[in-house]
């Protein structure tokens, strides 16, 4: 199965969040990761705030940013979409970033696993 990912669910697994193990283990069944091209920044910007947070070190954020690049998410450029996601957007009174992972798994007709319940319940 194809599984669109936010960047929430992907940290959640990079930081080893135990509570989060339902999401740990929908991951793994998945046949393939997809995602906008967001998440780079949104994983990339949730390491430095646990950096800054004082929640990791430098080097724990460097070994999770390499865990992201090896689960092999393929990043998927939605330029051509942004219409759709700017109505979607405004619609639902959600941020452009969210919309664009809805726009997405919808797009590909697969779920959109994500720690905000309510997000996912759009697609």
């Amino acid at each position: 199965m194809n599984l669109v990912v936010d960047a929430s669910a992907v940290l959640a697994v990079l930081l080893g969040e135990k509570e989060n193990s339902k999401v740990v283990l929908t991951l793994a069944k998945a046949e393939s990761l997809l995602s906008p091209m967001i998440i780079f920044y949104e994983v990339l910007n949730g390491l430095k705030y646990g950096v800054t947070r004082k929640r990791l070190i430098k080097e724990e954020a460097g070994e999770a940013w390499e865990k992201f690049r090896e689960l092999g998410i393929e990043m998927i450029e939605q330029e051509g979409e942004a219409e759709a996601i700017f109505e979607l957007a405004c619609d639902r009174n959600i941020s452009v970033y969210d919309a664009a992972y809805i726009v997405l798994a919808k797009k590909f007709k697969c779920q959109l696993l994500s720690l905000d319940k309510r997000l996912a319940e759009l697609v």
